[in-house]
């Protein structure tokens, strides 16, 4: 349908006025939506537009944002209207500059403004999400200690390394980015140096999981039972954080299968923690301190899991992982199951997050996202047998192998 120039808020923009995200019966309708929505605006917008942002209003929003959450405005907004002097008398700040900063907070549907007044603002499911200093706001730290670095200075270092692809997992970018080539551990120790840095990627990542559906959700749990000898474990979450995949697959199967024991395999001062923690451990679930580049002690289990871990890793690094998985598997019974992201061979069909990430994993870990081509080899060069995978609703998919 076609908009004349008399008619330019005909129906289609009172349409898109109209829709949010309760106009979809799925989630998966939802995020196509979104992309459609985010092609949409790269369709109308003129060059100069988008570089415009790039230059000045990405840069003054992250800025406004940080300097709100500074202010802890966000747990001052409520339903009701207040001005800009009202919440500057509350956080400690000039009306002037405040209002100035909220503008540009409503621009972006941080806050909202009142519909019946000027200088009178509200808050949006967006801000009070921001409310909680646990949530999902810690991704504006994590960006200030991490991301804005890596912006400014991954361009310096393929140009100084002459843009080769990194690949080394030993030397991969950050280490240069942060000024300590010689650095002999891993991004993942290094932030175990800096609690503050750990605690915040942390928090973020949890906030960001925290809704997501549970893994039994998307793959059929008989299909982990099955051929179950009734003896073995019969699932070990390797590198399984908090145990949260692992409790939930517990749940799962306390009622039919209530003698089957799962094992959480972590670093040991994970183990300790959840040892420690208040919160009950389900009683099928047992704790297990383990390095996943050591042999494993659970020998011959049903199914050797690991969610999100095999990216994080180059090729090298992942091939010795699935190397020490495949030593513990037992032949014909066995099986390895990864839950991770199998990226589409054409760029049109990538997700602008995934193509992010695939950045994101080569400047801190010289990693990548894989396709299924790229999943199959790192798979066979560890001695296992490609089974294929499954996509499911959200960015990842289920990989499986066996002997």
């Amino acid at each position: 349908m076609s908009l004349n120039k008399q008619d330019d808020s005909a129906t289609p923009l009172e349409t898109l006025r109209k829709l949010d995200k309760t106009s979809f019966q799925s989630e998966a309708s939802r995020i196509s939506a979104l992309n459609e929505a985010r092609a949409l605006v790269r369709r109308l917008e003129q060059p100069w537009e988008r570089m415009y942002d790039i230059a000045w209003t990405y840069p003054a929003f992250i800025a406004s944002f940080r300097v709100a959450q500074d202010l802890n405005i966000f747990s001052q907004l409520t339903s009701a209207p207040q001005s800009s002097s009202q919440l500057a008398e509350k956080v400690g700040a000039d009306p002037v500059l405040l209002r100035r900063l909220l503008r540009v907070l409503v621009k972006e549907h941080i806050i909202a403004e009142s519909p019946e007044e000027s200088d009178a603002y509200l808050e949006t499911e967006m801000s009070r999400a921001l409310k909680d200093p646990e949530g999902v706001i810690a991704g504006l730290d994590v960006y200030y200690l991490a991301g804005m670095q890596q912006e400014k200075r991954l361009p310096e270092y393929l140009r100084e390394f002459e843009y080769g692809n990194p690949g080394d997992g030993e030397k991969p970018p950050w280490k240069w980015i942060e000024g300590i080539p010689e650095y002999e551990g891993n991004r993942w120790s290094w932030m175990r140096t800096r609690p503050e840095h750990q605690r915040k990627f942390n928090q973020f990542l949890a906030a960001v999981r925290k809704d997501s559906v549970a893994w039994t959700e998307l793959y059929e749990v008989e299909k982990v039972v099955q051929g179950w000898d009734g003896e073995s474990v019969i699932l070990v979450d390797i590198g399984g954080g908090n145990g949260r995949d692992v409790g939930n697959l517990a749940k799962a199967i306390e009622g039919k299968w209530p003698s089957a024991k799962v094992v959480l395999q972590e670093r040991k001062e994970v183990i300790d923690g959840l040892k420690e923690s208040a919160e009950q451990l389900h009683p099928q679930i047992e704790l297990m301190p383990h390095n996943f580049f050591e042999s494993n002690p659970t020998k011959g289990a049903k199914v050797y899991f690991m969610h999100a871990i095999i990216h994080d890793w180059a090729e090298n690094k992942a091939r010795e992982i699935l190397a020490r998985v495949r030593e513990a598997m037992k032949p014909g019974y066995s099986r390895l199951l990864l839950f991770d992201r199998v990226v589409p061979e054409r760029a049109t069909d990538w997700d602008a997050r995934t193509a992010a990430l695939d950045i994101n994993m080569m400047c801190n870990y010289a990693s990548l996202e894989r396709t299924e081509v790229q999943w199959r080899a790192l798979i066979e060069s560890a001695g296992l047998k490609y089974l294929g995978y499954g996509k499911v609703p959200g960015p990842s998919s289920f990989i499986e192998a066996e002997l």
